[in-house]
C-alpha cells in the first residue's frame, strides 16, 4: 500500500515521494516538502518505489520542445501563429504535424488564460462594489 499524506499547499491527499539527493519527502502533486522523514519511513518509501527521480519541473506541458539554441526543453511562445523559444530561437527542425499541434494547443491555452483574466477582473469589480458603501 502506498504511503500518502495530506499537503497543506495543494489541499489534496497524494503519494509521498522521497528525494534521495535532498533526503526530504515531497507531495506527488505540487512537489512541496510535506513531512519530515525518519529512517523507517525512508526505508518504506524506497521499498515501495516511491522515490523521486531528479527534480520535477513544474509547469511542464505535453507540447514542450527542445531548443537547440539554448539546449533546453522549453514551452514555446506563440507570436503571430509562429512558435519561438524564450531565448529567441526558432523551432525549424520539427515536423509539420507537431508544429500544427503545438500552435493549436498554445492558441487554446492563450484563450483559456484570457478568459480567466476576464473572469478575475469581473470578480474584482464585484468585490469593489460590495466593499464600497452606496453614496446616494
Amino acid at each position: 500500500m502506498a504511503v500518502q499524506s495530506f499537503c497543506e499547499k495543494c489541499k489534496q491527499t497524494s503519494e509521498v515521494l522521497f528525494d534521495k539527493n535532498t533526503k526530504k519527502t515531497h507531495c506527488g502533486n505540487c512537489d512541496e516538502v510535506v513531512i519530515i522523514a525518519n529512517k523507517f519511513l525512508v526505508a518504506r518509501l524506497v521499498d515501495l518505489g516511491q522515490v523521486r527521480n531528479g527534480a520535477k519541473r513544474l509547469g511542464a506541458t505535453a507540447f514542450d520542445l527542445y531548443c537547440e539554441k539554448c539546449n533546453k526543453k522549453v514551452t514555446p511562445i506563440l507570436k503571430d501563429k509562429k512558435i519561438f523559444c524564450g531565448c529567441g530561437g526558432g523551432f525549424d527542425k520539427i515536423s509539420k504535424i507537431i508544429y500544427n499541434f503545438t500552435v493549436e494547443k498554445l492558441t487554446i491555452k492563450a484563450k483559456e488564460q484570457e478568459n480567466e483574466n476576464q473572469y478575475n477582473q469581473s470578480q474584482g469589480v464585484r468585490l469593489v462594489r460590495k466593499l464600497t458603501p452606496n453614496r446616494r
